[in-house]
């Protein structure tokens, strides 16, 4: 009888156990060479140069129409402005608290708001 795959008993191996497993070897893929990577940055690049240099030449040197008056008709006087109110962007002026009414709101008391509030 042939006892090499019972348990217990070590089977004979022509292999020793060390190529038992075989070494891992990595697969370098070819690299490729890019060498058309560099003349197209390079000319995309001056060309998009070219194009904000032309750009900002065109936006300098053409001429921008001048208004024309138009004397035929009279002047009219400026109508006069609005009478400026004592508002910042909408917000009215309040007086402000006496201290009387104040109430501190924070632990350290540097906060104070009407008792109302």
């Amino acid at each position: 009888m042939n006892n090499e795959g019972l348990p217990g008993k070590p089977a004979k191996l022509s292999v020793s156990p060390e190529d038992d497993i075989p070494e891992a070897l990595r697969d370098t893929p070819d690299i490729k060479n890019r060498s058309w990577l560099k003349p197209v940055l390079l000319i995309g690049g001056l060309l998009g140069l070219g194009a904000i240099a032309l750009g900002i030449s065109l936006f300098v040197l053409i001429p921008k129409p001048q208004p024309t008056e138009i004397s035929s008709q009279p002047s009219t006087p400026p109508s006069p402005s609005p009478v400026a109110t004592d508002n910042v962007l909408g917000h009215l002026p309040y007086n402000e608290a006496p201290a009387s009414e104040l109430q501190p709101i924070t632990a350290d008391g540097q906060i104070k708001l009407r008792r109302s509030a």
